[in-house]
């Protein structure tokens, strides 16, 4: 059976009442408000025809599933793809329409807010940085 990030965003679409959610990962501890209006404007802004995923890349092609906007009805449509490793990639393959945001095409603060802390010296070295 399916477990892990995939397996809660599957689960959350599968009981959202709304058109759209948000998924963030537990492991960003900077996420910002404000970062999260930037992505839900790339929504807002596909007048025609909107994408299944809003999904943030870096500058070195790195993609945050984990804190992206997915249309609820393009997860759901494609939940039976979703091989049994649960690859945000490989799932967001699947999908016909995704908006890969680049990073620099965006605000700083999403920069911040995408940040992952998977360490205590990872820990340590953002929290000197937010002192500075």
């Amino acid at each position: 059976s399916l477990a892990g990030p995939l397996a809660g965003l599957l689960s959350a679409c599968e009981a959202a009442p709304t058109p759209w959610i948000f998924a963030v990962g537990c492991d960003m501890p900077l996420l910002d408000p404000r970062a999260v209006r930037e992505l839900w404007t790339r929504v807002a802004n596909h007048a025609e025809r909107a994408p299944e995923a809003v999904v943030p890349v870096s500058r070195r092609g790195r993609r945050e599933p984990l804190h992206a906007f997915y249309r609820r009805s393009g997860v759901i449509s494609h939940r039976n793809s979703v091989s049994g490793e649960g690859s945000f990639n490989a799932f967001l393959a699947e999908f016909d329409h995704v908006d890969y945001a680049e990073l620099n095409e965006l605000p700083q603060l999403i920069r911040l807010s995408t940040t992952n802390i998977n360490t205590v010296a990872e820990l340590e070295h953002v929290t000197e940085r937010q002192r500075e």
